[in-house]
């Protein structure tokens, strides 16, 4: 049976932005690709000019989404994002404080193909469900947010 290796998923970059996020805080949340209106603009503010030498600090890593190419989409100190593990896709929900993992629910068979393996979409957050484009569906898989 042919197994494969668990890809480093690093969010440093996000993770400093990511830790001032409050669950009841609505204008931090980002719940789609390219953010709530699509612009790839955060309405964010007071942010640095310019970083020190050192940079910003590493607030957590995430290693445990496997294979992929997914985006992310952040609510209410939520992030979620997809992942491959073994032989299928995974919506995975992360927690925005700690980096630790709040659930992992199986969405759908690992696409493979001779680009890389995994999934390619990000998930889109309305309401009380997350919304995924599992590679090999026809149609988006809705789970609830809250229910894991």
């Amino acid at each position: 049976m042919k197994t494969f290796s668990s890809t480093a998923f690093t969010l440093c970059a996000f993770a400093g932005m990511l830790a001032s996020f409050q669950p009841s805080s609505q204008a931090n949340d980002w719940p789609t690709f390219r953010g709530a209106d699509r612009k790839d603009i955060s309405k964010e503010t007071g942010l640095l000019k310019s970083w020190s030498a050192d940079g910003p600090k590493k607030v957590w890593t995430f290693e445990g989404a496997g294979l992929g190419y997914s985006g992310f989409a952040v609510v209410g100190g939520t992030l979620y994002t997809l992942g491959a593990k073994e032989f299928e896709e995974h919506l995975i929900a992360v927690d925005v404080a700690t980096g630790k993992e709040k659930w992992t629910v199986s969405i759908g068979p690992l696409l493979t193909n001779g680009w890389g393996d995994g999934p390619r979409s990000s998930p889109t957050v309305d309401g009380d469900r997350v919304y995924a484009w599992v590679a090999r569906a026809t149609s988006p898989v809705s789970v609830p947010r809250m229910a894991r």
